[in-house]
């Protein structure tokens, strides 16, 4: 947790990750996995109230509905977790927000170039080869002159390396603070492994 999401001093706040056990981790001849905290500095006191590991929330869905369901956790509604939700080109990952009327959404503040973006990673195996595909999302900009932006999809490989360039499959006009939530969505087609339209 940096800086810029952490409560203030002195008061509870969550927080909230993702573990990704590796093979090496989970090895049986491991005795004990240990859990710490640090980087805080010397001098503060650190109080837990409460800590819990647990398999994913039963709103998620089993392994056998995952393709009914694209985009996992879209609406944020599993809770302040944003998984499988990250960031590109940031170093701060993206948090769950709640407003007054109780709308949860993905928030990513303290951006540190144009490329700075919250991306979700979407289960190829779950696409089928011919099929025209719609990615639409709500966005809502803090800034106070009008920018357009754009959706992309990147292509990684399993070792985590890009396979050309990210494609474009939605322009979207500009927008401002005082634009609220604009809808923003195109479509995509899967031909041979490649994402694209014809």
């Amino acid at each position: 947790m940096n800086r810029f999401y952490a409560s203030n001093y002195g008061e509870w706040s969550d927080f909230v990750g993702t573990i990704r056990f590796t093979s090496d981790e989970l090895n049986s001849s491991n005795e004990i996995l240990s859990l710490y905290i640090e980087d805080v500095e010397t001098g503060v006191d650190i109080t837990l109230d409460f800590i819990q590991i647990s398999l994913p929330p039963v709103e998620a869905p089993s392994v056998e509905e995952l393709c009914t369901e694209l985009v996992l956790n879209g609406d944020a509604e599993l809770g302040i977790n944003p998984y499988p939700f990250t960031s590109l080109d940031s170093p701060y990952p993206p948090v769950v927000t709640e407003d007054l009327s109780g709308n949860k959404f993905f928030s990513l503040t303290n951006r540190t170039s144009r490329y700075s973006s919250i991306r979700v990673s979407v289960n190829t195996n779950c696409f089928d080869l011919g099929v025209i595909y719609t990615a639409s999302a709500k966005f809502r900009f803090t800034s106070d002159v009008p920018y357009d932006f754009e959706i992309n999809l990147l292509i990684k490989d399993p070792d985590d390396n890009m396979k050309g360039h990210g494609r474009t499959i939605a322009k979207c006009n500009g927008q401002n603070f005082s634009d609220g939530w604009k809808i923003c969505s195109g479509d995509f087609c899967t031909y041979f492994g490649f994402f694209s339209c014809h």
